[in-house]
Order: structure tokens, then C-alpha cells, then sequence
């Protein structure tokens, strides 16, 4: 038998996670002594390491807990190949960054304000008609946009629907979050149906976004210094249509994202 003390040191975790992790019921110390002292036997070393490894995957207690009940190798392979997706698309976005960190540094280096690429966006007036849209709107985070445009899609295929235009999405929350925004995905359709609603047209400010979504947001903010310069007021949710949408054959700098933000004058 371990004291916390000994177990910690060879397994290389704190006694205060040990203290917690017996808490929530993870990893339970094998006895408790007279004097209060937790004690752990040999044959829970495996079970800690285990725990140690599959945290340094990212995985959450709560998933560890998941995998440490279940016990058999089916569970823990779904798992860990559900999480080798998701840490393949942080892995994508960190390079991303990477790149753009790369490219701000040249830009300095040579003199120029990194954010002077705001100031080539080139913002247009537009009176948008109305739209017939087949659509789908829950609370969403930005990487569940692929999984809901394609429920969408595959609804537009079996209704034999025809899509009349590129997709959309369309925000209707007033701030932002990435793991969870009102969100309504879309997608323009001739037939009318109980599935379908009116997009609404209208004046709008438009502005095209060419590159990586994480730029978008460079769009707005010139989108709405020249509304305020121009005595306009943001009156609908706004909403993006993907020109050219992100798939695995398309790179980043190839994307364009229409910006449509309804305004009427102040």
C-alpha cells in the first residue's frame, strides 16, 4: 500500500488532484486508515497513469470517467477517434494562426500597420429581394456548422427541393460565442412549403470577405465604421452567404463569404 504522498510521487500528480479525483468518485483510494490517511494499492498504478495519459489527449474527467467505467477497448477507440477529429481541426487552426503570425511579423517588418488590410474591404449599398429559404435554426457553436449544413442538404435532397442559390447562415443572437449562437442555416429553394419561411429583402450594407473565417470579423468592424460615418442603423439579424464554402479541397485564402447587414437610414 501507497501513502497519497508515495502514490503521487511515482505517479506524478499533485495530492490535491488525488484529494479531488476521489472526490468525483474518479480513482478512490483503496483504504482509508484510522488516522484519515488515504492509502492506494500496487494495483492501482495502471489506473492513474491511464488517467494521466488520456488526460495529455484533452480528454475531460468526465469522458475519462465515461471510459474507465465502460472498460472495453470498443468505447475508448470511438473515443479517442472522435477526439483525434477534433484535435486534427485545432491542429488546423493553429496553423492557421501560425501562418497569419508569420505574415503580421513581415508586415511590420516592412513598415506596414498589420491592420491596414481592414481598409481594403470595399463596402457596397444593396436593396436584397426577398427570399424563399429552406431552413434550419437551433443554438449551435461554430464547429457545428458542417454537421447542420448537412442535415440540411440531405433534407433538400429528399424533399427534391431545388436550390435556387448559395448557403447561408443567419445570426439572430445579439453576442457572440463559439459553443453556442442562435444560428439558422439556410439555403434558397423554389418550393414553398410548411419547411420553408421569407427571408425578407431590404436595404442592405454588403461587404465580400475573401479568405479565412477567422478574418470575418475585420469585415464587420469596416462594415459598421462606414454605417456610423454614413448615418445608417443596423435594423435585422445579418447573415452570410458562402460563395465558396470550406471543404477539403478548397484552401483558405480561396473562401468568399458574402456579409449582408440590413440597415435603415438614422
Amino acid at each position: 500500500m501507497f501513502t497519497i504522498g508515495e502514490f503521487s510521487k511515482i505517479c506524478l500528480v499533485t495530492t490535491k488532484a488525488l484529494r479531488y479525483y476521489d472526490e468525483i468518485g474518479l480513482i478512490k483510494p483503496k483504504c482509508i486508515g484510522d488516522n484519515g490517511y488515504r492509502y492506494y494499492a500496487t494495483s492501482q498504478l495502471r489506473t492513474m497513469l491511464l488517467i494521466n495519459r488520456l488526460k495529455r489527449y484533452r480528454f475531460s474527467l468526465e469522458e475519462i470517467a465515461v471510459m474507465l467505467k465502460d472498460d472495453s477497448s470498443e468505447t475508448m477507440f470511438s473515443m479517442m477517434e472522435s477526439k483525434v477529429v477534433e484535435l486534427s481541426a485545432e491542429q488546423s487552426q493553429l496553423e492557421s494562426f501560425l501562418r497569419d503570425l508569420r505574415l503580421d511579423m513581415d508586415k511590420l517588418e516592412r513598415g506596414v500597420n498589420i491592420m491596414s488590410y481592414i481598409d481594403k474591404t470595399e463596402i457596397k449599398l444593396v436593396e436584397r429581394g426577398a427570399e424563399n429559404i429552406l431552413y434550419s435554426r437551433q443554438l449551435m457553436g461554430v464547429m457545428d456548422y458542417e454537421r447542420y449544413f448537412g442535415e440540411l442538404f440531405n433534407k433538400a435532397g429528399k424533399g427534391r427541393y431545388s436550390i435556387s442559390g448559395v448557403p447561408m447562415a443567419i445570426y439572430h443572437d445579439k453576442e457572440f460565442s463559439h459553443e453556442s449562437n442562435d444560428t439558422e442555416l439556410a439555403v434558397p429553394v423554389k418550393e414553398v412549403t410548411d419547411a420553408t419561411r421569407t427571408l425578407d429583402g431590404g436595404l442592405c450594407i454588403m461587404a465580400v470577405h475573401k479568405g479565412a473565417y477567422s478574418g470575418l470579423s475585420g469585415t464587420y468592424a469596416k462594415i459598421s465604421e462606414w454605417a456610423d460615418e454614413n448615418g445608417y442603423l443596423f435594423c435585422a439579424p445579418v447573415y452570410e452567404r458562402f460563395v465558396v464554402i470550406m471543404d477539403k479541397n478548397t484552401p483558405e485564402e480561396a473562401l468568399v463569404t458574402e456579409v449582408y447587414c440590413p440597415v435603415t437610414k438614422r
